[in-house]
């Protein structure tokens, strides 16, 4: 399946969850920017600070990161079976 998503199917995981953002956004509780090319896409995640970057809250970002990645791995699971 991600072979095929890779090349460009049209039933590839990428074109199910593009299907359903409406539906991972809520689960993710944020929004996705989607960029699409002829054979590929991408999921652009960002989190709106309340000020200027700071290096003291690196590791405060860096855990929303990871917990944003690994809900959207958990997520994207249900949509990744035939």
């Amino acid at each position: 399946e991600i072979l095929r998503c890779l090349v460009g199917s049209e039933m590839c995981i990428r074109d199910r969850l593009k299907d359903n953002q409406d539906t991972i956004e809520k689960e993710l509780g944020a929004s996705i920017e989607w960029s699409e090319g002829e054979k590929d896409g991408r999921m652009l995640l960002t989190k709106e600070l309340d000020a200027a970057f700071d290096r003291k809250e690196y590791k405060n970002y860096f855990d929303w990161f990871m917990e944003k990645a690994l809900l959207l791995k958990k997520i994207a699971n249900q949509y990744n079976s035939d």
